[in-house]
């Protein structure tokens, strides 16, 4: 199970490869950014996702960007809205 991070800013889980999910809610200037480590787990092995990713600015080169959407009980509808 993976839960949102919010209090932790990131969690890790193990598995095939490494997931790091990072929520970002909580900062609220480029310092406080800086303070979590990106440059750790950004661009190496595993996955990152990232909530709230607008408050990334230009920290990264690339990214997917995927929206998710309630369609009603357990299920979800997923996008992939651009890439950058």
């Amino acid at each position: 199970m993976v839960h949102s991070p919010s209090f932790t800013i990131v969690n890790v889980y193990q598995g095939r490869c490494p997931v790091y999910h990072v929520d970002l809610y909580r900062l609220t200037s480029e310092l406080a950014l800086r303070t979590v480590g990106l440059e750790d787990f950004v661009g190496r092995d595993g996955v990152t996702i990232i909530e709230w990713g607008e408050r990334l600015g230009e920290y990264v080169d690339a990214a997917l960007i995927v929206e998710l959407e309630d369609a009603g009980g357990d299920e979800r509808i997923i996008r992939t809205v651009q890439t950058v």
